[in-house]
């Protein structure tokens, strides 16, 4: 069972609750200390055991990034063009009727 970044399994689980009880129920210091350790020992092969499956399902990443290094490429290649090539500036924008209405009115006529 994983939960958040730890797998454990049912057993380990088991051992984990039975721990802390132990904790709670524990009189002296030395013992808490040794159930706590027990317990931290419990949960680190469960997140080795985690980050070790995600490296087992990882994709493959390689590929992915020479992918988008030649997208880059390629933008860069289409902004210089871009900025190189002249381009008939935009027609000036038209007032909506509304707009012309409201220029109208307050033009005193």
């Amino acid at each position: 069972m994983t939960l958040g970044k730890i797998t454990l399994t049912n057993d380990e689980i088991n051992e984990y609750n039975r721990l802390k009880q132990k904790i709670r129920d524990a009189r002296t210091r030395l013992e808490v200390s040794l159930y706590t350790k027990q317990a931290e020992q419990i949960l680190e092969k469960g997140r080795l055991r985690y980050v070790s499956k995600l490296e087992q399902n990882k994709p493959e990443i390689k590929g992915i990034q020479e992918k988008s290094k030649m997208q880059d490429k390629k933008v860069k290649l289409s902004a210089y063009t871009a900025a190189n090539q002249s381009y008939a500036l935009p027609q000036s924008i038209k007032r909506s009727a509304f707009m012309g209405k409201l220029a109208k009115s307050n033009s005193g006529r």
